[in-house]
């Protein structure tokens, strides 16, 4: 077998309805195994996020219970609001220094005192459950700011204390501001300083319902991405297996009700073809030798192709035995014809040595006999 008869093989290989049914089964799984991936990373990732917001809710009704109940919350977080919207602009813009501090010095931060009890309270909750922090804070629409009440955060030097304050999303802080009381309150938002963060919130109210401050709970989406992460490298590896054995079940199978039924009648015909050319005896049967049982329209063609090689069998002997029957009247005729002839006389003159007479002799039958 010489290189382009190799090469040619090969090609046609590769571009055989085996192949092609090969392929396009793989890409087919592949394609769905990649939806599959995404819509199950959407449905953990929703999950996911739904069971933060509820334990962060959870956590919120909890803790604005405790604060409610184990010390002055409402009195405390409208004491830290009038001194905030006391300062000048100037003061304000101190935020987060030694001396923004001292301004709220006065507010009831001394050991024993709200502050304080609201703090260990928080941080408690804050050890008890996996959330990024927990804190009372109130919003400044007219900023949109919030300043911060109690903050339980463990690290101290990031510990925002009573009356300082940072910007936030505008849409967010209404979101809380005008909540309805349905459903749960919360806020997804990718900040800078925290990266994704879920807010989920309660609003504290005094006795006559206006809110002086929310109880909030801040959870971190980010270990949610983690983990859709590492769900992801494991579904991708349950998938690739999946697709492969998908793949190759569904070849197989493919092969065995398609490709193989489809090459068998194919040989047929090519062996039908080559030993009618070769004028080989017509007896010889090729589709009729075929087992194709798929009950399908590939069952169908092969039992058409049966009865059309039987009846072209038929036809031949038939039109063999004419052209026998044929070929045998004509020598007959062509017998006849000649005795016919063979009746006048061939030789002229036939009395060469009578010169007063002379003899001639046709005939013209109608057909090849007369």
């Amino acid at each position: 077998m010489d290189k382009n008869t190799t090469v040619n093989n090969k090609k046609k290989r590769r571009h055989s309805l085996a192949a092609k049914t090969v392929h396009s089964m793989i890409r087919n799984c592949v394609i769905f195994g990649l939806v599959a991936q995404l819509v199950a990373l959407a449905f953990y990732a929703v999950s996911s996020t739904n069971q933060l917001i509820d334990l962060a809710d959870g956590i919120a009704h909890q803790a604005i219970m405790s604060a409610t109940h184990g010390t002055d919350t409402i009195s405390f977080s409208n004491r830290v609001m009038d001194t905030y919207y006391s300062l000048s602009d100037e003061e304000l813009a101190m935020n987060g220094s030694d001396e923004y501090r001292e301004l709220f010095a006065d507010v009831g931060m001394e050991k024993g005192g709200s502050y304080d009890v609201l703090v260990h309270m928080l941080g408690g909750m804050l050890e008890s459950y996996d959330v990024y922090d927990v804190y009372v804070a109130m919003y400044d629409e007219e900023n949109s700011r919030i300043v911060y009440i109690a903050d339980s955060d463990e690290n101290v030097e990031d510990r925002l204390y009573p009356g300082e304050w940072e910007n936030v999303n505008r849409e967010g802080m209404e979101k809380f501001l005008n909540w309805d009381g349905k459903g749960k309150l919360y806020d997804i938002e990718k900040t800078d300083k925290y990266g994704l963060l879920c807010t989920v919130g309660l609003p504290i109210r005094d006795d006559s319902g206006n809110i002086c401050s929310f109880m909030l709970v801040d959870v971190s989406v980010d270990n949610v991405l983690s983990g859709m992460a590492e769900f992801a490298a494991r579904l991708s590896i349950v998938l690739v297996a999946l697709t492969i054995l998908l793949a190759w079940l569904q070849t197989r199978k493919i092969k065995n009700v398609l490709v193989k039924p489809i090459n068998q009648i194919a040989e047929a015909s090519q062996s039908y073809a080559s030993d009618r050319l070769a004028g080989m005896d017509n007896s010889k049967m090729h589709f009729a030798a075929l087992d194709i049982h798929t009950g399908d329209e590939l069952e169908d063609l092969c039992s058409a192709m049966k009865n059309m090689e039987h009846e072209l069998s038929n036809y031949e002997s038939n039109l063999t035995q004419i052209t026998a029957e044929k070929q045998r009247i004509s020598t007959e005729l062509s017998l006849a014809t000649q005795i016919q002839y063979a009746m006048l006389p061939h030789i002229f003159p036939p009395y060469p040595e009578r010169t007063e007479f002379d003899i001639y002799a046709t005939m013209e039958p109608a057909r090849e006999v007369g």
